[in-house]
């Protein structure tokens, strides 16, 4: 399931994300991203939906294009809400993906805070 739709459901149904959850989750991304970052390439497109949980709370990193960040593509376009301002004019680097994770990890935030006041 996306991570995107994990959060949604988990909105719907008023059920709490542990911090502890939020913590596995957030590092799952981080070492998935500094793999590919190693690699010598840049997502270029995170965002909730580009990452995938599985039953056992793992999550994997999708929707990433396999090229060189100097390789422009305008067929691939960033999610401007979760786009680093640099990015808008093509100065794509891993700091861009760290400015998409910040507003990742916010967004997980904001909906275990929404949860925990409802519960």
């Amino acid at each position: 399931m996306g991570l995107d739709r994990f959060c949604a459901e988990m909105s719907q149904k008023e059920l709490p994300i542990s911090l502890n959850l939020i913590q596995t989750v957030a590092m799952d991304i981080c070492l998935g991203m500094n793999y590919i970052h190693l690699c010598g390439f840049v997502h270029e497109n995170m965002h909730l939906g580009n990452f995938i949980i599985s039953d056992q709370f793992i999550v994997k990193v999708t929707g990433f294009v396999k090229k060189p960040p100097q390789f422009n593509d305008t067929r691939h376009q960033p999610n401007e809400n979760f786009q680093a301002p640099e990015m808008r004019w093509n100065e794509h680097s891993a700091l861009s993906d760290s400015w998409s994770y910040a507003i990742i990890l916010t967004s997980l935030m904001q909906v275990s805070q929404v949860n925990l006041k409802n519960s």
